[in-house]
Formats: structure tokens, C-alpha cells, sequence
């Protein structure tokens, strides 16, 4: 790579060579033009002092004294003379015979002469065989050409003068060019001088010596660079020191965080992982390993998998090394990296095992005498007075509510976050939905509150669990018809290209809005007084909803007080559904 120095160097010479030289061949040119000009005038002059002898001469036709003068002139003034007659023959020559010289009328300085007009010519001589540089003058007499005086002059004379002034030309070009080749090396050198500063001082910024200044800086347009460059230097010093703490301020936050974190690339490569995640796989300076070499976790290399396609934020249960996390997975866009991080819930995860267990251990020791108390509150209903009987009949629906209770529970035990209870099949939701209202014919005719299924013409497939979908169904039309007093109870099935939607409808009292948030919530009534008197447990609603997620959907509700309630449950439309085809009324 050829330097600064070197190409203004050589610029700089190339253009004062091409200019010397433009200008020597100029000069050269106009040094010989003007020189032949020089010397025509001359002869001119010459011959126009020797027209009156010449006239005189050729007046008195005396060759002999013609022929002396020119011989005479040629000597003294070292031309050569030549006299022609009007028709061109050769009179006299003072370097020749005039005897035998050709005719000259058609030389072309003789024809402007004839014409009256000085004439001149350059060209070779054939009588000596050389150039020669030739003036023709007019001798006129009593207004006529009476002759032709020529002046000639060897060029070579001429050449020779020149050729001596194009040597000092060319000695003093020589001089003029190492003049300026010592002043283009001057500025040469002053031009990058500064410029190979500031790449050494470049250098050191890019090694990290954000100390290094440009300096001896002139007002020119290199000192404004030098300038420009030591302020750029200043701001990316700073800018430096400000990343250099806030990498440490990420390191320290990253390093304090209990949850494991780690950055894959879109490579499949660790960039970034923190020292929770490291304890996690028990492995030091995972960066630059493959992910799935360092965690061999089938769960985890799915949940990546997915957060890729998807570019979503998602989180699975992940059990690795003996303990149970939660890990949340989100695809950074811009450099296409997925975050992971994993929270330990190892003992959380135990705890809920725990209550779980509590739950259904409680549930299966009280549901035992429970029943004995029931059978024998049974037992003893025809041997006490009416008094006790109204007794026994409290006692009898208290046991009844508790057996109740202990049964959802045992439910709510089986169903809570957890997929695999579920039996997968297709159900049709049009004939679960007759069936389970088939089961409360009795119940809404004694209130006289009316039953009503709206839905398609043809089956609503779903993929689920017959059973629990059952419950899902008797636990909403339970609660509906419970706290309904008259009007009517409807149940509504819409599909949808993606899920089908059910709705049941009420004509009951409603719910204030600040119940709404917390009704699915298990043991959470609107009124307790009204629900222990129905029979209420609390956790019905809490069923439908754990239901409704186990399936893929969910479970919302409106209402407002005076205007009855609407719950709506969505479920994912398997890909092999028939297509809605109208809607009409049944019930």
C-alpha cells in the first residue's frame, strides 16, 4: 500500500514534469518561429539595402559587374545571393554557376516576389543539398519588377544557435525541476506529518489509550480533523467508561440473582450465563458450548424450540438434577438470542405436593365417618320425636354439605395442573350439554325456572375428557339453576373456525362487579349465608376453571346485579371439526 507522502510526492513531480515539459516544447517552438522571424526581417533589411545597386546593375545589363556584387555580398554578409529575371532564369549566384541553375520562376518566394510582395520559404536545396531558409525581395524599377533578389541562409546556422539556447533551457529546467521536487518533498512532508500523527494517535485508541491527543494543530482543514478526532477520542472515552459500568453493574446483578440465567445465540450456543445458572449444571465456563450439550433436557431444548417458532414468551415446568424448575424462555428479535431463566421451584413444588397430599389424606379420613354419620342419621330418623327430627334433618345437611366439600376437593386434587388425568377423545358438546340438563329437568321445573339449549344443527366436536368436561357442564348448570328463582337458564354453543365457545346464561340476581375477579377462586362465595344454605361449597366454579385450562381454554364471566349472569367457557377446535352450519333453538 503506497503512503500519503509517496502519492503527493509523486503527484506533485509528475505534474511540474508534465508542466516543464509543456512548456520547454512551447518554448522551443516559439524560440525558433521567432528567431526565422528574426532573421527574415534581417534579410529583408539586407535587401532592401542592395536593391538600388542590383537595379542599377541589371539596368545597365552588365553581368560580370552583377555577378562580382553578389559574390562580393555573399562573402561579406555569409548568405548566399541569387538574382532571377522576371521569367525565372537564374542571373547571378553567389555560391554557384548561374549557367547551370534551373529555372527558379516557380519557386514559391520568386512567386510572391513577382507578385510584388516580400516572399519567403523553408525548404531543402536541391543545387546544395541542404535546408536552406530563403527570403525573395522585389526589385522594382519605374513601377515594374525588373528582377528577384534572394537571400538565403543555411538553417543549420539557425539550428545549431537554437540547439545551444535549448541546452541552458533544459540546464535551467533541470535546476527549476530539483527546485521543486526539494519543495514538493517540503510539502509532501508537512502535509502528512500531522496525518501520520493522527494515525499513531488512532492506534493507541484502538488498543484502548483513550489518553491520546493530536496535537501542533494548525487552522487548516487537517487541524480541524485533529480537532474533530481528539473530541471524537473524549466522548468514546466516556462512552467506554460508561459501558465498562454498566457491564459491571449487569455482572453484579446478574451474579446476585438466585434465578439461573443464560443467553443462547441463534447457533445454538452459550454467549452469557450467570453464576445460579452454572450451579444449575454444575459446570464452569459454559460459554461457547452447545446449550443441549451442556443441559441434556429434552423439556428444555422443546421449550426453546417453541420460543423460536413462536417468538414468544413462554415457561415450563422443567425437572433437572433431582429438583423442579420454572423456566421462562423469550427470543430476543434484534439479534435473534433467546433468554432463558430458570426459577428454582424445588420446595415450592414439595410444599404444594404436600397440601396436595394433606388434601386428599384429610379428604379420604373425614369422607369415612362422615358416611357412618350420615347412615346413621338415617337410621335413627324414625325413632326421635318431631322436635329431634328437626334436628336431624340440620345435622343431615351440614354432614351432606361436608361430604360434598370433601368430594370437590378430592377433585379439585386430581385436576389441579395436571394434564395427564385427562382421557382424550372426541365429545360431541351438543349431547353432553342435553345430557347434563336432562339432570336438572326436576330441580328448574319445581322453581318453574325454564331450561333452553341453543346451539347448531350439527355435532360440536371437541378433543377432551368426556368425564371431567361432564363435571365442567353439572357444575355450571348447578350453579346457575341454584341461584336462578324463576325465568329461565339458557345454554348457548357457538363454533368458531380455531374454538368453540360455551355460554350459560342465568336470569338470577347477579354479581356485584367487585366479585367478579376473585369467583373462581376456591372457597369464595358472594354470600356465605345464602350458599351454606343452598348447599354451597365454594368450589364449584374453581372446578370449571381448573377444567377449562386442563383442555387448552379458559373461563370468563359477566354479570351485573338485577340482570342475571353469563359464564363463557372457549375451547381449541380440533382440525377435523365440521364446519357450523346454522343455528335454531332447542329445549
Amino acid at each position: 500500500m503506497r503512503s500519503l507522502f509517496l502519492k503527493i510526492f509523486s503527484m506533485s513531480m509528475l505534474l511540474v514534469l508534465l508542466l516543464m515539459s509543456s512548456v520547454l516544447l512551447l518554448s522551443f517552438r516559439l524560440i525558433r518561429v521567432n528567431t526565422i522571424d528574426v532573421l527574415v526581417r534581417d534579410l529583408e533589411r539586407q535587401a532592401r539595402l542592395l536593391e538600388p545597386d542590383l537595379i542599377s546593375c541589371l539596368e545597365e545589363g552588365d553581368s560580370a559587374r552583377l555577378n562580382s556584387l553578389v559574390r562580393d555580398i555573399g562573402e561579406r554578409l555569409e548568405i548566399r545571393v541569387t538574382v532571377i529575371a522576371p521569367d525565372g532564369l537564374v542571373l547571378a549566384d553567389s555560391l554557384e554557376n548561374a549557367a547551370k541553375m534551373e529555372n527558379h520562376r516557380f519557386r514559391p518566394e520568386i512567386q510572391e516576389a513577382l507578385e510584388m510582395r516580400p516572399g519567403r520559404a523553408e525548404r531543402t536545396s536541391r543545387t546544395l543539398k541542404a535546408d536552406m531558409l530563403y527570403v525573395g525581395w522585389p526589385l522594382v524599377h519605374n513601377g515594374k519588377t525588373a528582377g528577384v533578389l534572394r537571400l538565403s541562409s543555411f538553417v543549420r546556422d539557425i539550428n545549431r544557435m537554437l540547439s545551444g539556447l535549448r541546452a541552458g533551457l533544459g540546464r535551467l529546467a533541470a535546476a527549476a525541476t530539483l527546485v521543486a521536487a526539494l519543495l514538493a518533498f517540503i510539502v509532501a512532508r508537512s502535509l502528512t506529518r500531522p496525518v501520520r500523527r493522527m494515525i499513531h494517535v488512532s492506534r493507541r485508541i484502538a488498543r484502548g489509550d483513550f489518553q491520546a491527543k493530536a496535537y501542533s494543530l494548525g487552522r487548516d482543514e487537517l487541524g480541524e480533523l485533529g480537532r474533530s478526532l481528539n473530541s471524537m477520542t473524549e466522548q468514546l472515552g466516556s462512552l467506554v467508561e460508561n459501558l465498562r459500568l454498566q457491564r459491571e453493574e449487569l455482572n453484579g446483578v446478574l451474579e446476585s440473582m438466585q434465578e439461573g440465567l443464560v443467553l443462547i445465540d441463534r447457533d445454538d450456543r452459550i454467549r452469557l450465563s450467570n453464576d445460579s445458572f452454572k450451579k444449575i449444571i454444575n459446570q464452569d465456563g459454559p460459554e461457547g458450548a452447545y446449550y443441549w450439550e451442556v443441559v441434556r433436557n429434552s423439556a428444555f431444548a422443546d421449550l426453546i424450540r417453541r420460543v423460536r417458532e413462536k417468538k414468544v414468551i413462554r415457561g415450563e415446568k422443567i425437572e433437572h438434577g433431582g429438583r423442579v424448575y420454572q423456566c421462562s424462555a423469550a427470543l430476543l428479535t434484534r439479534t435473534e438470542r433467546t433468554l432463558a431463566v430458570w426459577h428454582d421451584q424445588t420446595e415450592a413444588a414439595r410444599l404444594e405436593q404436600l397440601k396436595k397430599d394433606l388434601v386428599v389424606s384429610m379428604s379420604h379420613e373425614l369422607r369415612t365417618p362422615l358416611a357412618a354419620v350420615k347412615g346413621y342419621l338415617e337410621t335413627l330418623g324414625g325413632e326421635v320425636t318431631p322436635q329431634g327430627r328437626g334436628y336431624l334433618d340440620i345435622v343431615s345437611r351440614n354432614t351432606d354439605r361436608l361430604i360434598k366439600i370433601v368430594d370437590d376437593l378430592l377433585v379439585l386434587s386430581e385436576i389441579e395442573g395436571r394434564e395427564e388425568v385427562l382421557t382424550r377423545e372426541s365429545v360431541d358438546l351438543k349431547a353432553l350439554a342435553a345430557d347434563s340438563l336432562k339432570l336438572f329437568e326436576a330441580t328448574a321445573l319445581g322453581k318453574g325456572v325454564r331450561l333452553r339449549l341453543e346451539t347448531l344443527e350439527s355435532p360440536m366436536i371437541v378433543e377432551g375428557d368426556a368425564f371431567r368436561l361432564g363435571q365442567m357442564f353439572v357444575n355450571l348448570l348447578d350453579n346457575a339453576v341454584k341461584y336462578t328463582d324463576s325465568g329461565e337458564v339458557l345454554v348457548i354453543l357457538e363454533s368458531e373456525p380455531e374454538r368453540v365457545v360455551l355460554r350459560v346464561r342465568d336470569t338470577g340476581p347477579g354479581i356485584p362487579q367487585e366479585h367478579l375477579p376473585r369467583l373462581f377462586e376456591r372457597f369464595y362465595v358472594v354470600d356465605p349465608s345464602r350458599s351454606r344454605k343452598m348447599g354451597g361449597t365454594g368450589l364449584g366454579l374453581a372446578i370449571v376453571k381448573h377444567i377449562a385450562l386442563l383442555h387448552g381454554g379458559d373461563v370468563t364471566v359477566s354479570s351485573s346485579p338485577g340482570r342475571g349472569s353469563c359464564f363463557t367457557v372457549t375451547l381449541p377446535r380440533p382440525p377435523y371439526a365440521p364446519p357450523p352450519t346454522g343455528r335454531s333453538p332447542a329445549g
